[in-house]
């Protein structure tokens, strides 16, 4: 046996996965192994990565809007009960609407005129491609 070398007394001294010799086998097998193990590795850790960002990224969302939200449910609430306090007020008993609906009139505006501003809002319109 030559000293520089070192050499186990089984038929596996020779294998890819072998450490022992001059050095091409044993670096292209562990090359391979540290691919293999980096890709295994990316496959698993990845993922949590990704789902443990998100989460906390919600979490900081939720919590930093969790006052406005409970504002505008609070005030959509108030809104609902209005509306519901108005409609049973003015309900004549009949079972839809439709009744209603045929008996309100158009306002009219003559011609060239400009018709009443009876609507103070926003419209606001997102583009989905923006």
């Amino acid at each position: 046996m030559d000293t520089g070398t070192c050499s186990a007394p089984s038929p596996w001294h020779h294998s890819i996965w072998s450490s022992c010799g001059n050095g091409v086998v044993g670096q292209l097998a562990t090359l391979a192994g540290s691919l293999l193990g980096a890709t295994l590795l990316a496959a698993f850790l990845l993922p949590y990565l990704w789902t443990s960002t998100g989460s906390t990224l919600g979490w900081y969302v939720r919590r930093k809007t969790a006052g406005r939200r409970a504002q505008l449910l609070e005030l959509m609430n108030e809104e609902e009960s209005v509306y519901q306090a108005r409609k049973t007020a003015t309900k004549d008993g009949s079972e839809d609407g439709w009744e209603t609906v045929d008996s309100l009139a158009v306002p009219s505006v003559g011609n060239g005129e400009k018709a009443p501003r009876d609507w103070d809002g926003i419209v606001g319109f997102f583009h989905p491609f923006w």
